[in-house]
């Protein structure tokens, strides 16, 4: 134009376009007397976090973080205006190479990774090498560019076709899949319809009107998202399941209208339950038509509901401070490029964050002083993670490969574990340290097609996978031969799953498109319904029948839970934390830890220490003591002292870990009264009482103490003979145990809804417990042969124990441990201790005085005390060995290179409510990764 301003033609909707600047600082008009910053542009991302700097050619110059000003990335240029470095905040440049015409050749990182670039003769990217030497390939039509194939390192090639306007057509995938995609213009808007190899169509729809337009997603099921964008400038989204969610922005008073910010949302559900949210900022800079001016302060106010949270930032300390509506406080310290310095919560000990020149995090330290805890990682000349330390300097080594795969990872022990990757960077073998390698291989797309555990001498060793044209997975088939089968409905959707005791039935709603039933193979039937995304109830029908409802209020928390026609009410505070739940109270400190609660006549105190951890729980029925434990933690924040009184009498436990974090002894009162020992990958080789323990290449248990143990091919544990006598185990194909045959004969069989739950147990034939669920994990009522309910659950703040029980029209209280095993049951009227359970360190029930009274257990599991087994949500834990019975349906995915071992071998401080994978207070790789 005339005044310099750039001009952008806009296809899509037949206009041009004029260019400004975001902040309006400079005209375009040429003038060879203005300054450089003079002649620059500026643009804020869509969050508002950082700003671009454009020079007058469009060259991107630099960016800024948009509180501080500080610059993020600069980029520089060769003299004919190529781009050739790219430099972070710290310094750490990133180099393209160019040859003598300026194509570039490669990409240098900061610590000297080269990555080779090849071009064809039309200047188009024909190949990218990684330092490892692994090369993606392109192919195009033409000389105008459109890619013609892509072959990955591995050698699996896709082909993508056009229309004659140059749009996308078809792309077919190296393992026979393919996407379709076909375009319909009209003079109101276009569409365009995805069709998958199999037939499935997505269509995506515009229609334009005056002031806004209409879009529309249409899945497989039939089920349609609308987004409609009004004149006003206000969004207005109704899902499928009947949401409808209304949002407004607004401009950001330094960016002009070009930066949108969110400030209110209101959602609805089809129930009537509304939700809206509001949300305002005030800000300070010096001189608010000067973009890269640092902010002063900047509050945000936001509003849900009637619920008030605050978030004011100071430029000065560049500290953020953060009140939540009921008035907790937390704050953190930024540095110029808004990276987390110091976190801190009141009265918590604060976390500090280190990093070096380069800019990587070194150390992380939690509270100060002889109790800081300081964690420190240390990197390789590459750049790479080389270890970690923990503050009681115990050393993991990391090995990173060229590729930035790792390699090995040295415990502190020495005790390695080596992995080994293709080209494409699929994990092709796992070590374990002390056994053989676990191999993987896989489709054109990646997929995993067979995971081959290491040879036992007899039965199979390979469990592999099929998978449709689609992508999506069809068989599984089992080492012992074992098959199962996922069959799909028109829309992709799962409509049946084949195990060797049935099928599970799926069904849908015809509307929503939502799971609304699942039909398990003894013919009980499970049934949703749901308001939006919210579940309102659950209802089983067959062998254990029963009705779950929710109710919800406008923040949609549940404030109403129905079982069976009986409901318990629930209130919370502004917050969010549950303040009473039916006859429950509870009370929180300023940190929202629980700090006690009362029960009728009972009531609970808990204590933290800075780091938030349990130092004491106290449970007292009218002022007097019932329960007690005090714990001392080192500074890994495990325990290594505790003591517990129960009725009067004091029992002082100590305990000793390995250097690799493993339970190796346990003192009472001054005696040891348990040692441990293990092999290199967490089998028990020694445990109380003088048992020792066996175990095969895939850390299956063949002998512990007096007993012996089979499997089948799967892994599954088949049998268990002690001194002649046999116990038998029946599993089905994805790890549910259906049946067990005791040495008296007695059959136990259990039924499993269609989420893989343990709803009901039969001896010989005959129904005597069932149970239905809150959720996928939490029991939340306990149903006797005939369904009749026996027992109410009524959570609290923990996730995997009730606090109380109802029982015959009698409340009792669940006195449980750190952990969540419970300990107590108790009358809460009359202060009657009705129960009492004693367990050893790796739960083991010592003491039982009222068996069966309530079904929770060690660390509250669901425990039997027929088969001595513990059920964690996916799998079932044998207390006496300290492992489980099957392996992690997770396969290395659930955090130990052993399948068996039960929360790295730590019962003292870790539980797995779920089976699959165990929880720490504070796991480093978490953070750090």
């Amino acid at each position: 134009l005339p005044d310099g301003s750039p001009m952008l033609a806009d296809g899509g909707n037949g206009r041009l376009r004029q260019i400004t600047s975001l902040f309006n600082r400079t005209s375009f008009v040429p003038n060879p007397a203005r300054t450089a910053a003079e002649a620059e542009l500026f643009f804020q991302s869509r969050d508002g976090r950082e700003i671009y700097v454009f020079d007058l050619t469009g060259r991107h110059l630099r960016t800024h973080n948009a509180r501080t000003g500080a610059v993020t990335l600069t980029f520089g240029y060769d003299n004919a205006q190529r781009l050739i470095t790219l430099t972070d905040y710290d310094g750490n440049v990133t180099t393209i190479e160019r040859d003598g015409s300026g194509a570039p050749t490669a990409i240098v990182g900061p610590f000297g990774q080269r990555t080779q670039l090849a071009l064809n003769g039309d200047g188009y990217l024909a190949a990218i090498t990684n330092p490892a030497g692994a090369t993606h390939r392109m192919t195009y039509h033409n000389s105008d560019g459109l890619l013609a194939t892509f072959t990955d390192p591995n050698g699996n090639r896709s082909q993508l076709s056009y229309t004659d306007l140059g749009y996308l057509r078809t792309d077919d995938f190296a393992t026979g899949g393919s996407w379709q995609l076909d375009q319909l213009v009209s003079a109101a808007g276009y569409s365009v319809t995805l069709t998958s190899a199999l037939g499935r169509t997505t269509t995506f729809a515009v229609n334009n009107q005056s002031g806004g337009n209409t879009r529309v997603a249409t899945f497989p099921n039939g089920a349609s998202n609308q987004v409609q964008k009004r004149p006003d400038g206000t969004y207005e989204i109704t899902y499928a399941d009947g949401t409808i969610m209304t949002s407004r922005f607004d401009t950001d008073a330094r960016a002009d209208r070009s930066a949108p910010m969110l400030r209110e949302v209101t959602v609805r559900l089809p129930t009537g339950q509304q939700t809206r949210t509001t949300i305002d900022r005030e800000q300070l800079v010096d001189n608010i038509f000067e973009p890269l001016s640092p902010v002063n302060w900047l509050t945000t106010t936001t509003t849900i509901n009637d619920a008030t949270f605050t978030s004011s930032y100071s430029g000065a300390t560049q500290t953020q401070r953060d009140m939540s509506a009921a008035g907790r406080q937390a704050s953190t310290r930024f540095d110029a490029i808004g990276r987390v310095i110091e976190q801190g919560g009141f009265g918590l000990a604060p976390v500090t964050y280190q990093r070096n020149a380069q800019g990587q995090l070194t150390t992380m330290t939690i509270g100060g002083g002889a109790d800081a805890r300081v964690y420190t990682i240390e990197y390789d000349g590459q750049g790479e993670l080389k270890a970690l330390i923990n503050p009681l300097n115990q050393r993991n080594e990391i090995v990173v490969n060229s590729a930035g795969q790792i390699a090995s990872h040295a415990r502190p022990d020495g005790a390695v574990t080596a992995f080994a990757h293709d080209a494409n960077g699929n994990m092709t073998s796992l070590t374990p340290p002390g056994q053989p390698a676990h191999t993987f291989t896989y489709n054109g797309a990646n997929q995993l097609t067979a995971h081959s555990a290491p040879d036992v001498g007899s039965g199979g060793t390979t469990t592999s996978y099929s998978y449709n044209a689609d992508g999506q997975l069809t068989t599984l088939t089992r080492p012992d031969g074992a098959v199962v089968t996922v069959r799909y409905d028109a829309a992709g959707r799962p409509q049946s799953v084949a195990l060797g005791r049935g099928a599970l039935q799926y069904g849908y709603d015809a509307t929503t498109g939502q799971l609304n039933s699942i039909t398990a193979p003894d013919g009980g039937t499970l049934t949703y319904k749901q308001s939006g995304p919210l579940l309102i109830e659950s209802q089983w029908t067959g062998t254990v029948a029963g009705t779950v409802q929710r109710a919800y209020d406008n923040f949609r928390r549940i404030n109403r839970l129905t079982v069976n026609g009986v409901s318990i009410a629930y209130t919370h505070d502004a917050d969010g934390m549950v303040t009473q739940a039916g006859a429950l109270a509870l009370m929180y400190d300023a940190n929202g830890l629980p700090s006690g609660s009362t029960l009728n006549n009972m009531a609970t105190s808990a204590a933290f220490n800075p780091f938030g951890e349990l130092s004491n729980g106290r449970a007292t029925h009218g002022g007097n003591a019932l329960y007690e434990a005090t714990y001392t933690r080192d500074h890994l924040g495990r325990i290594t002292h505790k003591v517990e009184t129960i009725g009067g009498v004091s029992t002082v436990y100590d305990y000793a870990y390995s250097n690799i974090g493993r339970l190796r002894e346990v003192q009472q009162n001054g005696a040891v009264i348990a040692a441990y020992t293990y092999d290199a990958n967490g089998n028990r080789l020694s445990g109380p009482g003088g048992a020792t323990g066996t175990y095969d290449a895939q850390d299956r248990l063949l002998r512990y103490g007096a007993a012996t143990y089979s499997y089948n091919a799967a892994g599954d544990l088949t049998s268990k003979n002690v001194n002649g006598q046999s116990t038998t185990y029946v599993y089905d194909e994805v790890g549910n145990l259906t049946s067990v045959t005791l040495t008296d004969g007695r059959v136990i069989s259990y039924v499993i809804d269609g989420n893989n739950r343990r709803i009901g147990k039969s001896i010989n034939g005959a129904p005597v417990q069932g149970f239905l669920y809150q959720d996928q994990l939490r029991i939340v009522a306990e149903l006797d042969g005939s369904n009749n309910v026996v027992s109410r659950f009524v959570y609290a703040d923990s996730s995997n124990v009730p606090a109380y029980m109802v029982r015959g029209g009698v409340t009792y209280g669940l006195i449980s441990d750190h952990l969540g095993s419970v300990r107590l049951v108790v009358n809460a009227d009359t202060g009657a201790v009705v129960q009492r359970l004693d367990y050893n360190a790796f739960g083991v029930v010592l003491n039982d005085t009222n068996p069966g009274f309530q079904p929770f257990g060690f660390a509250g599991g669901l425990y039997d005390a027929d088969t001595g087994l513990t059920r964690f949500g996916r799998r079932d834990y044998d207390a006496e060995t300290g492992r489980w019975t099957t392996k992690d349906p997770l396969g290395f995915a659930g955090g130990d290179t052993n399948l068996y071992l039960y929360v790295g071998g730590d019962p003292v401080n870790l539980k797995d409510q779920g089976g699959n994978f165990f929880f720490t207070a504070i796991v480093l790789s978490a953070i750090l990764l």
